[in-house]
């Protein structure tokens, strides 16, 4: 909606701007879930920002051991290229890193500068 002022009033003070617009915003409150396999893990991505590919430090990780079904939550953030794209999401538990590339979906786990797991995987939805 844009709203342009097309006479000021002619006595006494004013203070409404000569130019206005308004634009809708998605709600802040909707999230997107998107699911990855690599051959050890299930893996739940969910962006609590509106849309999957825009930034957000609210992301959500629910990984699931496909050996035993044991169940991994952690909360982080997305992660950009110099451009401003979103590549992926980082989730840090304690000093154990968790980093999701997304083209093409890879599931990496370092402690330290030690790689843990590096795997490939495939989007389920």
């Amino acid at each position: 909606m844009k709203w342009q002022l097309t006479k000021p009033p002619v006595r006494g003070d004013y203070y409404a701007p000569l130019n206005y617009v308004l634009t809708r915003q998605p709600p802040a409150t909707s999230s997107v879930t998107r699911e990855f396999s690599t051959m050890k893990f299930t893996v739940m991505i969910t962006s609590h920002c509106g849309d999957f590919n825009a930034p957000c430090n609210d992301v959500s990780y629910l990984g699931v051991r496909k050996s035993d079904n044991s169940v991994m939550t952690l909360k982080g953030k997305t992660l950009q290229s110099s451009a401003g794209e979103v590549v992926g999401a980082e989730f840090v538990n304690g000093n154990v890193n968790y980093k999701v590339d997304y083209k093409p979906v890879k599931l990496t786990v370092s402690e330290g500068g030690r790689v843990l797991v590096n795997q490939a995987g495939q989007w389920v939805n």
